[in-house]
């Protein structure tokens, strides 16, 4: 008889804390508030005696969604780190286009930003050093090294330059109309030639 009524006042309780949950998360607060050092030195208990238990569950948290992300590393891994080192030493630290100090590395077909690992070509060849501004060019125009020194990039700075003349006097619309190209490259050209002004 005795149990029974334990498991009645049980399922009671239970069914009071169902229906009212702000309340019992400010009893919860109040306990908690005033039982502060208390559960501090349970916790801290707990903790010493089940460190390994802990440690475990972190280890098995971790191979799982290693399991799910395989490629979830970032470009700034040590493995990054250790490659663009020797990109930057074997450039001497000078940007390969200007000539000037250059602290930031290329990929030269475009596969570095916004890619998994499994996807971007890290090979030495496919890497040069660049400075600040000829990264930001480079990523403007979107054009591999090649097009730099065969004097396609001067075309296309030409280019920019006219539509941001024509920026000055006429709408996105009526420049992509004469010059042949969406308004969302006449935007992304107005955009990046501002950025390029701030530097």
């Amino acid at each position: 008889m005795k149990q029974t009524n334990e498991s009645y006042y049980q399922w009671r309780n239970y069914q009071w804390r169902k229906n009212n949950p702000e309340k019992w998360k400010a009893i919860q607060k109040r306990y908690r508030e005033r039982h502060k050092e208390g559960i501090k030195i349970r916790n801290y208990k707990w903790f010493i005696k089940n460190k390994e238990k802990i440690n475990q569950k972190k280890r098995e948290r971790y191979r799982k969604w290693r399991e799910e992300n395989p490629y979830k590393i970032a470009k700034s891994g040590t493995g990054w780190e250790i490659v663009r080192l020797k990109v930057l030493t074997r450039d001497d630290y000078i940007c390969q286009i200007c000539g000037e100090n250059g602290r930031e590395v290329h990929h030269l077909d475009g596969t570095g930003s916004n890619r998994k690992c499994k996807d971007m070509n890290n090979d030495l060849v496919n890497l040069i050093t660049v400075c600040h501004k000829c990264h930001l060019r480079l990523d403007l125009l979107k054009k591999d090294i090649k097009s730099f020194n065969k004097g396609k990039w001067q075309e296309e700075k030409e280019r920019n330059l006219e539509i941001i003349e024509l920026s000055k006097k006429f709408s996105q619309t009526k420049i992509s109309k004469i010059m042949g190209i969406t308004r969302q490259r006449i935007n992304q050209i107005i955009n990046r030639s501002k950025e390029l002004s701030n530097l």
